[in-house]
Formats: structure tokens, sequence, C-alpha cells
């Protein structure tokens, strides 16, 4: 155990160079100079015709050589590329690898010479993952690892791992004493031998290939020789391009490989349009198209399509005023007048404590509240026009609260909440985020200003949860019952008088629900009736012709049901039926109204009172009919009063008889 740790330090120590756990790929390449080019190209020719010199090849083969490779690159990280030459196609004792540079004195120098099949990553590691030693099952893992020193100027072997199979090597390899779990193959990492756990732990930890460099390699040929840094492709950072008059944009151009020479030539297809110079910037000169290409010294060409208009006018920001709380973003944008454009454009802001603004893509920026107070965003393009929005930075919300709270719905049904916060705070809209806590109950989704949709999804119980830029959050209890299969009115019908209001209510089937929100109430004839949302379930009728009208509700899912409303002329007079009554003191009597012939007033309108409640008091009964109830000695004036004003009375005497036939007997 105390050998394994041992190695494991030191095989984490290599791993964590490499930083194979968290690296990406990447591409490694850089600048080449013309003598090194030259210098890298004449020993190329040199091996390619001279191959002998340099390598055992088959039966002397001097073809054999173009299936050998090449490669430029930097592969130690220096700062420069420098050339590897891999004999792979040689005899097994001779397949090597070898790494040149360039020198201060301009010099070709070897920075040694390897095992074939190289393989470089970052921080200037080198792996060879072949070799005459094989793994369990023949299989070729990395067998060397090595690390570039900037003092020794070579690769130096940092770690290395192998096996000794005794079925595949030669039996003398093989000493029965060194393989630890006696299973036939010896496993050596760093000289220690190990079991085939330990060993497969090792190979299966060692993921160098995150951090490999994506060399670009070329057999020995005359045709990649004469082509070593020459361009196989340029690009541009755009390939259309839109400007103002008068605007100018810095084209970027990129050569591949970076190691080729970089030289480029500029032009453009109509310079009356859009000029260029020689380092790609693009200057619009009037409205049209034009198109730049670049070139490079061997012919690859790249191509941008230039679209000039006019240089703008004038420029707005959307929106031109906006309302922030402290710490919190919104992103704003510009537009320019019709037909024109602006490439480039600058925001700042007048108060930074305030409200700083940074410039996002396109044409959109991003303001950031800093502080309570009020600042200007001002934009610029490039030739001098600007617009201006106004940023109202309140406090930061300390709460939030939704309205209402809670809420009933049926299955299917949709409802709007809104949001609020405490006095003197704010949240812009635009960051306000709704989310459910069970999406097959309720969902929700944002709306206009303050506001989010609601739909109820199934039976149950689910809370809504409105979130501010700052964490602040609230909820809505969200109770979704049955969607209604039937509606009634009640009532179903009704008489009024021309003038005449009448409120009516409906309900659904038991267990079901339709919230209030969401009912509507329509007239078949405005000209006789109209009506009005209410409260609740409510409704109020309005009598406006004589005729008849159906007055429909309709429920959120399509359910209706109606009532029939009939309207009568208006009451010109009214009567009690009696006129007077005398009645003993605790009598109750009972009398009506009625109007003239013709005219109707709603019993749910009448309007009984007293003149004098300690004689005569009244209470309104059913239909037109009402209870007078004698109180005490003397005369009451009962009164009817219709929907329209209309009144009439009845004389009620009330006398105490126990009391005159106990004057009588004295």
């Amino acid at each position: 155990m105390r050998k394994m740790k041992k190695l494991t330090s030191i095989f984490m120590a290599v791993i964590m160079a490499f930083g194979v756990l968290t690296a990406a790929p990447f591409s490694a390449s850089a600048a080449i100079n013309s003598d090194q080019l030259y210098l890298y190209k004449l020993l190329l020719k040199e091996v390619h015709d001279n191959p002998l010199d340099y390598v055992y090849l088959f039966d002397n083969n001097k073809a054999d050589i173009e299936k050998c490779s090449f490669a430029v690159a930097d592969v130690n990280e220096d700062g420069t590329d420098e050339l590897i030459v891999d004999y792979t196609e040689t005899y097994t004792l001779g397949m090597y690898s070898e790494i040149f540079t360039v020198n201060d004195y301009n010099h070709l120098v070897s920075l040694g010479r390897y095992g074939a099949y190289p393989e470089f990553y970052k921080y200037g590691y080198m792996v060879l993952k072949a070799s005459h030693n094989q793994g369990p099952g023949d299989a070729i893992w990395p067998y060397s690892v090595y690390s570039y020193s900037n003092y020794s100027n070579r690769f130096n072997s940092v770690y290395s791992a192998y096996s000794i199979d005794k079925n595949k090597d030669f039996p003398n390899e093989y000493n029965p004493s060194e393989d630890v779990d006696h299973d036939g193959v010896i496993y050596v990492v760093n000289d220690e031998k190990l079991t085939k756990a330990q060993y497969d732990a090792y190979v299966n930890a060692y993921i160098p290939n995150k951090n490999k460099k994506n060399i670009s390699w070329k057999k020995i040929t005359n045709s990649n020789i004469n082509n070593l840094g020459a361009p196989t492709s340029v690009k541009l950072n755009r390939g259309t391009l839109t400007l103002g008059v008068g605007e100018k944009y810095g084209l970027i151009k990129t050569v591949s490989p970076s190691s080729a020479n970089q030289a480029c030539t500029w032009s453009s297809s109509n310079s009356s349009v859009a000029s260029v110079d020689s380092s790609g910037k693009v200057t619009a000169k009037k409205s049209g198209t034009a198109n730049i290409t670049v070139k490079t010294t061997n012919g690859k060409t790249a191509t941008c399509k230039v679209t000039v208009k006019p240089a703008p006018t004038s420029v707005k920001v959307n929106p031109t005023s906006v309302t922030l709380g402290k710490g919190e973003k919104y992103t704003i944008s510009e537009s320019t007048n019709s037909g024109s454009y602006a490439w480039g454009f600058s925001w700042s802001s007048s108060n930074t404590s305030v409200a700083t603004v940074t410039k996002g893509s396109a044409n959109k920026a991003t303001v950031t509240a800093k502080g309570v107070g009020t600042a200007i965003i001002t934009i610029k393009t490039y030739n001098g026009k600007t617009a201006q929005c106004k940023v109202t930075v309140k406090n930061a919300p300390t709460s939030v609260k939704t309205n209402p709270t809670s809420v009933t719905l049926g299955k299917g049904e949709k409802y709007t909440i809104s949001e609020s916060t405490n006095s003197g705070a704010y949240a812009n809209a635009a960051n306000l985020k709704w989310s459910t806590s069970n999406s097959s109950v309720a969902t929700v989704t944002k709306g206009s200003g303050n506001k989010a949709t609601v739909t109820a999804k199934g039976n149950g119980t689910a809370y809504i949860k409105i979130t501010l830029y700052n964490g602040k959050t609230a909820t809505c209890k969200v109770t979704v019952k049955n969607a209604p299969s039937s509606v009634k009115t009640n009532p179903t019908s009704v008489t009024l008088g021309k003038g005449e209001k009448y409120t009516i209510s409906e309900n659904t089937n038991s267990g079901t629900y339709a919230n209030a929100a969401n009912l509507k109430w329509t007239t078949s004839n405005s000209s006789v009736a109209t009506v009005t949302k209410g409260s609740g379930n409510k409704a109020t009728i309005t009598a406006k012709g004589v005729g008849t009208a159906y007055i429909k509700i309709t429920l959120y899912n399509g359910k209706t049901a109606q009532c029939k409303v009939t309207v009568k002329n208006a009451p010109s007079s009214v009567k009690t039926n009696p006129t007077s009554v005398t009645l003993d003191k605790g009598e109750t009597y009972v009398i009506s109204e009625s109007t003239n012939s013709g005219a109707y007033a709603n019993a749910a309108n009448l309007k009984w009172s007293t003149t004098n409640s300690s004689v005569a008091t009244v209470t309104k009964g059913s239909a037109n009919k009402a209870t007078i109830t004698a109180k005490g000695n003397g005369t009451a004036y009962i009164k009817i009063t219709l929907y329209n004003g209309k009144t009439a009375q009845c004389k009620v005497t009330v006398t105490d008889k126990n009391k005159i036939r106990d004057d009588f007997y004295k």
C-alpha cells in the first residue's frame, strides 16, 4: 500500500497538470517566420530525397518515406511552431519521432528523438502511445508521458506504464515472481508491479484527450513539403455587413493554418460604394452594395457583402422611459429613421450612481439600476445623432403579494391574477417570473404588465408563485373543480315595468364551478332589456321598452341558460287595497297594491313604509302584498312607493276596544 500511495500521488500530479477533468479540446498553433519555414522545408526535402540516411526502411525502399508523416505546431507552447517528423513506416526498432525548432541564431535544433506516434497536449505534455510492449489482450495504451522542460530544452519522461504477458512476450521477459496477482500478466507503472485492478484504475482514469492538441499531420511528399506554410483557407469574421454612409468597420481575417503566410490583399468590387484599406478597414461611401474580398498569397479568398444605407438623420430609444427597482436590470434598444442604418453607436449614463448601461448584442443595451433617483441613458450614433431614455430607480421590493391570494376555477377555465409590491418599491414587469407548483392542476402564463393568466388543468390544488428580480416571492392558491355540465338562471323569467331594474343570478350543477370573472351576460334585444354584470354570480337587468327579451348567461366552457324578460309600461299611478282600514291594537292586516291597467312594477322593487311606527308598522310580504301590524291608538299612513317614484297610501286607524269597555263600565 505504501508503494501504491506513492504511485497515486505521482499519477495524480500528472493528471492535474493535464487538467483532464475540466479542460476542453483546443487547437494549438503559433506563428512561423520565413526563416523557420525555409529550414523546415530544407530538412524535410533532405529526408525525402535521402531517407536511408535517417531511417531503416523496408527492403531499403525509398518510396516508403512518403508513408511517414510530419507536422508543424507549437507543441512545447513557447509561442513558436516546431517541426515534428514521425517515422512510422520503418522496421520496428527504427520507428521514432523527432522534434525540431530554430534557435535565436537561426539554426535548426533538435529537441530530441522519441518513440513513434506522438500525441501532444496542453501545458507542453507529450504522450507516446506505441511500443513493443503490449497491454492485456494486445491493447496498446499510453506507454510514456513526457513534459517539456525549458531548462533542458527537451521533453522529459515523467510517467510510464506497460505490461508483460507470458503468452505474448518473450519467455525470458516474464518472471512469475513479479506477477502480483498471478494471472499470467505483469502490470508495471513507473517500474512498480501492480495488480490488474490497480493497473486498470490508472488506465481508466487517464483521459488526456480532453486536452489533446488538434495537430494536422501530412505525409512526407514533395507536394506537402512545397505547400508547407501555404494557407489552406482564409475566412472573414462576417459574411455580410450593413453600414450607414460615412461609417467605418474593420473586418477581421483568419488565415489557416495559423503557421501559414498571413499576408493578404484586400479589394472592393465597388469602391464608390465601399472602400477597403490594407488592414481590412471598410469605409461606407454611398448607398449600394459592394463585395469586399481578402486574398492570400496563394489565391485563397473570402468575401463579405457590404450593404450601405443612408446615414441616420434621427435615432430613438425603446422605451423612452422606464422605472426599475434598485439592483434590477432591463434591456433597451435603439432604432434609426426608416431606410437608414448605423452599425456603430455608443451608450452612456448621465448618473452612474443611479443607473449604468452596458452595450449588448445588435441594437440592444442593458441598464442596471444602482441607486434611487433619476438618470438619463443616451444613445449616440457614429454620426452624432442621439436619443435618450429616462430611467427612474425606486427602492427594491421588500415584499410582494398576489391579487387574489386564492381563487377557485372550473377545469379548463382561465383567470387573470396580478402582483404588487410594498409601497414605494418597484419591480419592472419585464423581470417578473411566474411558476406553478403543479402543472397538472394549473399552469401560468406571463401576461402584460404585472399580470399573468392561470389555466385550470385538472382537479386539485396548485400554488402559483410570483418571483421578483431580487428573489422576493408570493403565492396564490388555486383550487380546481369539475367543469360545469349545466347552468341555470334564477329566476328563469321575470316581468318588469319600463325603466325598472332587477337582479338575477346563475348557478351551476352540484360539485362544479365557474368563476364569476368569466361569466358573460347578454341580451337578445337591448331595446327591450339590457343586462350589466354585477358582483359574484349576479347581474342587473334594466327594462328599456315594452316587449320581450332573453337574458343569457354563458359560462367559460360554453354552457348557457336564459331568463325571459317581459317589459310592460311603467305605472302612471298606483293604489292600495284598501285605501283605509281600522284595526284593534295588536291586530294585523294584509293589504296589497295595484298599478294602472297595462302597467307593471315588479314586487322585488316595491317599498312599503309607515308615517308613524308607534301606531302601525308594515312588513313587505310576497308579491304585491304587505302586512300591517297595529301598535297603538291613533292614525298612521302606510305608503307604497314604486321603482319610478309613484306612490299611494292606506289610512290606518288603531283603537283599543278593551280600554273603551273599561270606560263604559265605569
